[in-house]
């Protein structure tokens, strides 16, 4: 499974672009559970458009995203699209395939 969102439209300080990687709204009784579990999905993928206006993806395994600082076991809401991002999406999506069970 993958997991699409859009880009902000505002940067980090030094021009990497961010991702807002969260659920619009979490359950009364698990604030955490606004935040993705790796597990739910095995491909993160990120649109430029905001930022490049052009249909461009970049695509990560979501074991290699950040752990949220406050809730263990869940991907952070502050992505950063750095080098663990890719345009590829076949190899990302291969290399899930090869970790899967």
């Amino acid at each position: 499974l993958i997991e699409c969102k859009n880009i902000l439209r505002d940067a980090y300080a030094d021009g990497t672009y961010k991702l807002d990687f969260q659920r619009t709204r979490a359950s009364k009784e698990d604030p955490c559970s606004r935040y993705y579990r790796p597990s739910e999905f095995q491909v993160a993928a990120a649109c430029l458009h905001p930022r490049t206006e052009a249909w461009e993806f970049r695509y990560s395994l979501t074991a290699c995203l950040d752990e949220h600082d406050k809730c263990p076991g869940r991907i952070s809401n502050r992505v950063r699209i750095d080098e663990r991002w890719i345009d590829d999406p076949i190899a990302v999506i291969g290399e899930a395939a090869r970790r899967a069970p």
